[in-house]
């Protein structure tokens, strides 16, 4: 199952229009972890895992710290790399990329 078939399902069309229209106060890690979205979480924790790949995650866990951060920064857009999601860098084959992103993060040097 991918992550949209996911979101598409009735109950999650708000969690998407929150997400993708940005139209709260509320952060995508507070929205993920709401308990009605618990499925919705680990869905995306799956896709993180399988898309980022272990070293990419290791490294992400290592300097974001807590998994809502990881997570969180992961499927949002990054000027770094030109406005895509690490999610969609990854997805087409990118993770180096988004792996010497995380090492720019991690040293302060802000592209």
């Amino acid at each position: 199952m991918q992550i949209n078939d996911f979101l598409d399902k009735s109950k999650f069309k708000e969690l998407k229009r929150q997400i993708y229209l940005k139209e709260n106060n509320k952060s995508i890690e507070e929205l993920l972890y709401q308990p009605y979205f618990e499925e919705a979480n680990k869905i995306l924790v799956k896709e993180m895992e399988i898309n980022a790949g272990y070293n990419l995650l290791s490294k992400m866990k290592k300097v974001f710290i807590e998994e809502k951060k990881v997570l969180s920064w992961f499927y949002t857009p990054s000027i770094a790399l030109k406005s895509q999601r690490p999610y969609d860098y990854c997805k087409i084959g990118k993770r180096q990329g988004v792996y010497d992103e995380v090492v720019r993060i991690e040293h302060g040097v802000l592209s």
